[in-house]
Formats: structure tokens, C-alpha cells, sequence
């Protein structure tokens, strides 16, 4: 015989702490990985996005997630547009926008990526260009 609460009864989530944002500019470097955000301690993604300064075209640029000091995942704004992951909770990072002609790139951050001791965002450069890139993540620390 089961035991336990009933389901109508149980936390359909677990309790977090408020949310938190960070936001910021940053002017990359051509040819580099750049550390955009750096969270630490235990906590939860609640989302976000990263974009860039319309300018150059970034096509095979890219944003990288790290948990707990290991990646996660990143693909270029081209592979995200190509394979058609523009869904949050596929896949860490997923297309927003993807505009060859206006040069417009966006990916958003997915939602309820947790993290024990560290998340950090980068990204890399591959066009030798100084784009800036925007970033603004909402999560949580636990604890």
C-alpha cells in the first residue's frame, strides 16, 4: 500500500530564495573566450538571454554555459538556427533571434539549469570583430 501525502498535497516545486539579477555590456575580444557572468554558490537558473550590438555579421559566435566549473553546452548562433533549438529546456542556450541581414543574434538562457557551487556564462569571439554583448540573468542562491 502507498504511503506519503497524497499529490494534491505535495509542493509542485521546491522553495527558493528570491530571484537575483545581473546585467551588463561587455566589449569582447576577437579570437577569445570572455567571461561574461560568474555566479557562486548553490542555485538555480530562473532564465535570461544574451544579445549583441547590431554591427558585423556573428553567425559562427558563441555563447558557453558552465555548471560547477563544466560546459555544459553553447553552440554558434549558425547551429542553434540551422538544428532548429529555439525552445527553452531543450537544450541550456536556444535561439531568440537570428538575423543575417540586420545582424541581429540573440539566445535565451533556459530556465531551471541548478548549479552547486558555480554558473558562469562566456563567450567566444570567432570573427575577429569587438562586439558588445549584452547579457541579463534572473536566478537564485539557495542557502
Amino acid at each position: 500500500m502507498a504511503s506519503g501525502l497524497p499529490d494534491y498535497q505535495k509542493e509542485i516545486r521546491p522553495r527558493y530564495g528570491g530571484a537575483q539579477r545581473q546585467t551588463d555590456t561587455v566589449c569582447v575580444n576577437p579570437d577569445l573566450v570572455t567571461e561574461l557572468l560568474a555566479i557562486t554558490g548553490k542555485g538555480m537558473i530562473y532564465g535570461g538571454v544574451v544579445f549583441l550590438e547590431p554591427g558585423a555579421s556573428q553567425v559562427n559566435s558563441m555563447v558557453y554555459l558552465f555548471v560547477d566549473g563544466k560546459w555544459i553546452g553553447g553552440m554558434s548562433f549558425a547551429k542553434l538556427n540551422k538544428y532548429g533549438i529555439n525552445k527553452p529546456q531543450v537544450y541550456p542556450s536556444f535561439e531568440l533571434k537570428y538575423d543575417t541581414v540586420n545582424h541581429i543574434y540573440c539566445c535565451g538562457i533556459s530556465p531551471g539549469i541548478t548549479f552547486e557551487s558555480s554558473f558562469q556564462l562566456k563567450y567566444f569571439e570567432w570573427h575577429g570583430n569587438n562586439p558588445s554583448v549584452i547579457f541579463d540573468v534572473y536566478y537564485t542562491l539557495i542557502g
